[in-house]
């Protein structure tokens, strides 16, 4: 992904200072983590999948080329034939 850089305005939002985050800087998911460097950067990025379903739902379906093969037991002895 290319870096992108743009600037905005810092305002009040219910007596908090909020910036509003310009269309072309997507974000997945409706939930962020901020943390704020010690030079004062202040990073933006999308909070982490909490769960294993969560981070599954993240994932792009694959596409032919790399699905997995089907698993058929055609070529397993009988369940009578094996010896436990």
């Amino acid at each position: 992904m290319q870096t992108k850089e743009t600037t905005a305005k810092v305002f009040m939002d219910n007596g908090s200072r909020a910036v509003r985050i310009p269309t072309e800087f997507v974000l997945e998911g409706d939930e962020v983590t901020i943390r704020q460097e010690k030079d004062g950067a202040i990073i933006i990025q999308p909070t982490a999948p909490t769960g294993l379903l969560d981070w599954l739902a993240t994932l792009e379906p694959l596409d032919d080329e790399e699905a997995l093969p089907e698993i058929t037991d055609d070529d397993l002895p009988p369940l009578r034939d094996v010896k436990l």
